[in-house]
């Protein structure tokens, strides 16, 4: 039997399928279990503190505007909200993909969860939105200093294989 090798447009559609055409993976494929654990991101960090920085410069400016009452709450505001800001909970978490599905050890014990279509690859990290049996929707960005490489590339390609993310 000849394969047909065909470049993109020049073949009819009642040819073959040709092996390009043919899904390479689905979300129940054969690839090794994928254990990631998350740990503290310095980078992280260094973002939220320059964006509580560059939030107490905004107020310092309308304070100096002659606005020193919504300056002060603006203050107190941000001073108040920067340590649940900076906090990166998911330290410490454990996610999992095993045989088509997703589970989460958040210290208490493994869950099964799902992950929505709103989790991104980018190329300076990945943030997953994964939501547990309950409902519960749980945020988790990981960025390149969080995870060895190894284990972020496998997550990569996890991500692309099952959702196109």
């Amino acid at each position: 039997m000849r394969t047909r090798i065909c470049l993109p447009g020049s073949c009819s559609a009642k040819s073959q399928k040709t092996r390009s055409t043919l899904r390479l993976s689905n979300r129940f494929s054969t690839s090794p279990t994928l254990r990631l654990s998350i740990a503290d991101s310095p980078r992280y960090r260094a973002c939220q503190l320059i964006h509580c920085v560059a939030c107490l410069a905004a107020c310092v400016l309308v304070g100096a505007s002659g606005h020193i009452e919504l300056a002060a709450l603006c203050a107190l505001f941000i001073g108040l909200w920067s340590p649940q800001l900076v906090a990166q909970p998911w330290v410490g978490w454990q996610l999992g993909w095993h045989g088509g599905g997703w589970t989460l050890d958040r210290c208490n014990g493994n869950e099964p969860v799902q992950l929505e279509r709103a989790s991104r690859v980018g190329p300076g990290g990945i943030y997953l939105s994964l939501r547990d049996m309950r409902g519960v929707r749980y945020p988790v960005w990981i960025l390149a200093d969080a995870v060895p490489h190894e284990a972020r590339r496998r997550l990569r390609v996890r991500l692309t294989l099952e959702r196109g993310v």
